[in-house]
């Protein structure tokens, strides 16, 4: 079983997303479902299973940037590792939660066996 993140667009990442991984300086590899899907398959994966997490992982994403904005963490955040880095925080999460919240990142559970 495994959540990954997969693109709704061959080969492509929305701007948030694109944005969310220059902040990040983060390097990801846009597949859609059906190609995830395809690679388990040609691996000799057989019976996969695949459903969205989408609604679950906008909301997490959502609940830690409304928690990183309560002032109190805000300020302990800040004086541990600076203003640049809670800004950063603040945005990657916000993109992370939008880009899922309009499908444009899809997070999806697969579970396949390998006789």
């Amino acid at each position: 079983m495994i959540d990954d993140w997969l693109s709704s667009k061959t080969g492509h990442w929305g701007a948030r997303l694109q944005k969310m991984c220059e902040i990040e300086d983060l390097t990801l590899y846009a597949q859609t479902e059906t190609q995830y899907h395809q690679a388990l398959k040609n691996t000799g994966f057989t019976d996969i299973q695949t459903r969205s997490e989408n609604a679950h992982y906008a909301a997490y994403n959502q609940v830690i940037v409304d928690r990183l904005r309560e002032p109190h963490l805000a300020n302990d955040f800040q004086k541990r590792f600076g203003q640049k880095a809670w800004q950063d925080a603040v945005e990657g999460y916000q993109l992370i939660a939008d880009s899922i919240r309009d499908n444009e990142l899809l997070i999806r559970w697969f579970k396949a066996l390998k006789p």
